[in-house]
């Protein structure tokens, strides 16, 4: 019984691995669909998209950047902030590209300006200008903070 158990350990092992990498693929592949969903237009195609990709692999942060620009393109800001949250709480634990965690802080500290928090906005703004100095985008969108929350206070 033993001999049969070290016999079919590495086997399972193998076997895991084999599985976990066919679900990374299969993941992989909803979220292009809801790429190309979200490219023509089918907002709530694409979220479905993603929210399947992410059942599969609940750490793809691709999923959740992807979920949060459509949600942000559907009106739920909310879900489109928790998406791009996980997406901190993933690099946190895991080294993500730098210019998809980037892209996660920018969308977020846009929302949170357009929504008036400053504090928030220029938290993520600077982050992103920290993860990738060389983003204008950052320091742009960071001005564009400054502007709308000003603007805003003597309104």
């Amino acid at each position: 019984m033993k001999r049969l158990l070290l016999l079919l350990i590495p086997t399972l092992f193998v076997f895991a691995a084999t599985a976990s990498a066919q679900s990374k693929d299969s993941a992989r592949k909803y979220v292009k669909h809801g790429i190309e969903r979200f490219g023509k237009n089918d907002i709530a195609g694409a979220i479905a998209d993603y929210d399947r990709a992410i059942s599969i692999d609940p750490k793809l942060a691709e999923a959740y950047l992807n979920r949060g620009k459509a949600k942000r393109a559907g009106g739920d800001l909310d879900g489109a902030i928790a998406d791009y949250e996980m997406m901190a709480e993933l690099d946190a634990s895991m080294a993500l590209n730098n210019h998809d965690i980037t892209q996660a802080y920018l969308n977020r500290g846009y929302i949170r300006s357009n929504h008036l928090d400053l504090d928030g906005a220029l938290a993520d703004f600077d982050k992103a200008i920290q993860l990738d100095p060389n983003d204008a985008d950052a320091y742009f969108k960071r001005g564009r903070a400054f502007l709308i929350v000003g603007n805003a206070k003597f309104a």
